[in-house]
């Protein structure tokens, strides 16, 4: 049943984009979806945790639900469902598709760091290497936390580098064009240079 109401919600988000906000404050939804996510986590039905992220997704459009997210601190509850459900792509791609949308934020930027975000993020690349629908966006969303210098400075490590060398290698043909973070977000950290190994200097 709950599946059939998301699924209904979602057709009405496509017909009127108004309805963003008035689903979001209707009866405390945000809170009720973040919430049945948390709970459905290790659920049998991955599909139902893949509906409710694909909820998710279609509220964090709107900025002042974003925001709404935030403060009902759905950044935890879909990074834990991304790392529980690690194999399942319909599970991975609403996720990437929240936490995309969340960290264009720099504010929501910095607590997806403090709740894990840049490991599993490494994680959902090196469980799917070969798949550029979940690399792209994984990528994406990595590239908008090192916007922030401070975090560019905690994230730079040799493993970072070897992972994003990974995936470089990997999808490096033409079609797979992805946007590698800002050289000058790293070269300004004195400690940071220090840390690029020769054969890895994509940046």
């Amino acid at each position: 049943t709950l599946q059939v109401v998301l699924d209904a919600i979602k057709s009405l988000y496509r017909f009127d984009p108004r309805l963003y906000l008035a689903v979001a404050k209707l009866h405390g939804a945000v809170p009720a979806l973040v919430g049945r996510l948390r709970d459905s986590i290790h659920s049998v039905e991955p599909s139902l945790v893949a509906a409710l992220l694909d909820a998710l997704t279609d509220l964090a459009a709107s900025p002042p639900n974003s925001a709404l997210l935030a403060r009902e601190n759905a950044p935890p509850v879909v990074l834990a469902a991304m790392l529980a459900r690690l194999e399942d792509e319909a599970v991975l791609l609403p996720a990437l598709g929240t936490l995309t949308l969340l960290s264009r934020s720099a504010a929501h930027s910095a607590a997806l760091v403090r709740d894990g975000a840049v490991p599993a993020l490494f994680a959902a690349m090196l469980m799917h290497l070969a798949s550029a629908a979940i690399v792209r966006p994984a990528v994406a969303v990595l590239g908008s936390l090192i916007a922030d210098d401070a975090i560019a400075a905690d994230v730079a490590c040799d493993g970072t580098y070897r992972i994003l060398a990974a995936v470089l290698t990997t999808h490096c043909s033409a079609e797979f064009a992805i946007k590698k973070p800002d050289e000058a977000v790293f070269k300004r950290h004195p400690i940071v240079a220090k840390r690029l190994i020769p054969p890895l200097r994509f940046f």
